[in-house]
C-alpha cells in the first residue's frame, strides 16, 4: 500500500493502523455502526490517496448515501467531532477512534 500522508498520521511507522477487536472501536455516540464508520476510514483513505481533498464531506457523504443511514445526522456528528471535510475523518475522528488502543492481539 502506498504511504499517504493520512496513513502516516494515523500510524507513524507507515503500517495500517491495527484494527481493534469488535467492540473495542472508541464510537460513543457514533450514528454509525463499528462496522460502517470501519468501512468509511478505508474508502477515504482510498480515495484520498488518488485526490486532494476539497476540504468539504464530498466523499464521506456520498459513501454514507449509499447506506441505511441518517446522512444529515452522521455528518454533523463528524462535525462535532473535528471532521468539517474528509481529510479531518480521517486525521481527527479515526484517530481518536484508534487512540488508546493496545497493538497486542
Amino acid at each position: 500500500m502506498a504511504e499517504n500522508a493520512f496513513s502516516s498520521q494515523l500510524n507513524p511507522t507507515g503500517n495500517a493502523p491495527p484494527r481493534p477487536r469488535t467492540g473495542a472501536v472508541a464510537t460513543e455516540g457514533s450514528p454509525l455502526q463499528e462496522s460502517v464508520l470501519l468501512e468509511l476510514f478505508d474508502h477515504l483513505d482510498d480515495i484520498l490517496q488518488r485526490e486532494d481533498c476539497d476540504h468539504t464531506l464530498r466523499y464521506s457523504e456520498a459513501f454514507l448515501l449509499g447506506r441505511p443511514v441518517d446522512v444529515e445526522h452522521t455528518t454533523a456528528w463528524l462535525c462535532r467531532m473535528g471532521a468539517h471535510c474528509d481529510c479531518e475523518v480521517l486525521l481527527n475522528v479515526a484517530r481518536d477512534v484508534y487512540s488508546g488502543f493496545s497493538t497486542s492481539a
